[in-house]
């Protein structure tokens, strides 16, 4: 049997981070919930109760029905035990949104900006793993106004894929770096996705004003692969160096 493995780069935001945790909480919860039933049939069966088809097992003393249910106390005081650990695990978790909600987000000056509207049909995306296809894209950039990193935002809309797939947008949430160039502007961040990708991914965006492209990329937030990536060509835009 193989070692399970973590990736060596992972890349997650707080936000990210807060949402893994509260799923792990839960999905904990659950598991516990099926023990749960687990021992409750188990006493149903001893008594005859459950209803399954199935006979009861032979308990020929008060001796055996006290042994079953030593058991299942057993059982329930480790859930118990467990129960304890997740509400410490969720108290915590709630202290960390707390903190971000009196904290905000992290806003930083920038040494350039970017504004524009970009629309373009007929557009080469590559999708998950499935072959090359086309769609509508709708790009709207305004990233670092007024040179602060407050205020930016980054809105993707892709229309006209095949209708088993559907439509499929992007708003960028959170910033982690914007890196300057000459006419050049690189941005890594995350936001939240729907339709096909619903949920949390990560960005990397690349500008080059004097090429005239804009690179984008969703990345899982987990692997790091690519789930998405599209690149748009002569377009007039200017990353504009802030004073």
């Amino acid at each position: 049997m193989s070692e399970p493995s973590i990736p060596s780069e992972i890349n997650l935001t707080l936000d990210q981070s807060i949402t893994l945790l509260l799923a792990s909480i839960g999905m904990e919860e659950l598991s516990l919930a099926h023990l749960i039933n687990a021992e409750a049939e188990k006493l149903q069966m001893v008594l005859g109760t459950l209803e399954n088809g199935q006979p009861p097992p032979p308990i020929t003393s008060l001796e055996d029905l006290l042994a079953v249910n030593n058991s299942i106390r057993s059982t329930l005081r480790e859930v118990i035990k467990n129960q304890m650990m997740l509400q410490f695990k969720l108290e915590d978790v709630l202290r960390l949104i707390e903190m971000e909600e009196e904290d905000g987000p992290i806003v930083f000056d920038c040494n350039c900006s970017v504004s524009a509207e970009l629309q373009e049909t007929g557009v080469n995306i590559s999708l998950l793993d499935l072959p090359i296809l086309q769609a509508d894209v709708n790009l709207a950039i305004n990233i670092c106004p007024e040179c602060s990193s407050e205020g930016s935002s980054l809105t993707l809309g892709l229309t006209g894929l095949p209708i088993i797939i559907g439509n499929i947008s992007f708003n960028l949430t959170d910033i982690a770096s914007i890196v300057c160039g000459d006419n050049t502007l690189t941005l890594t961040g995350a936001g939240t996705a729907t339709g096909l990708l619903a949920g949390l991914l990560n960005l990397s965006l690349e500008i080059d004003g004097t090429a005239g492209t804009v690179e984008l990329e969703l990345l899982d937030p987990i692997l790091g692969t690519t789930v998405l990536s599209f690149q748009l060509t002569g377009l007039d835009i200017e990353v504009t160096p802030c004073n």
